[in-house]
């Protein structure tokens, strides 16, 4: 069952994380030019996109779900690596959104949204490109 699960993920998750990643990366960015304010606040919180970025979240702890014990490594492991790395990257997130959020107001979300889209492209290329 584990298995064909791992194949029904690896046959879908590129183009799944590709659309998700395209949708919230178009919406920020053309939210981003719609807002005359500048930078955004709690009030600029989309439900809808706050609900596909839950989702894209989720697929992605689905995928490593199904994954990690295909790969015969240690569960405790990885989930102390992931952790690790995790937790640093999201507190230097928050930092530098706080950071560059004020400097350049509305620049950063059209920014943020481009780069979105661009991983949303590239997840697809380097899946179509290798044949999973």
């Amino acid at each position: 069952m584990q298995r064909l699960l791992a194949r029904s993920a690896r046959r879908w998750d590129h183009w799944i994380a590709f659309a998700l990643l395209i949708a919230i990366g178009s919406k920020t960015t053309w939210s981003a030019r719609r807002s005359s304010r500048g930078a955004f606040g709690p009030e600029d919180l989309d439900p809808l996109a706050l609900v596909a970025v839950a989702f894209a979240t989720s697929m992605d702890a689905l995928a490593v779900g199904i994954t990690l014990p295909l790969l015969d490594v240690s569960i405790l492991g990885a989930a102390v690596t992931i952790g690790a790395v995790t937790a640093p990257a999201s507190i230097g997130g928050l930092f530098a959104g706080r950071q560059f959020g004020v400097r350049i107001g509305r620049w950063s979300s059209a920014i943020g949204g481009l780069v979105l889209i661009a991983l949303g492209m590239k997840i697809l290329v380097e899946h179509l490109a290798i044949g999973r």
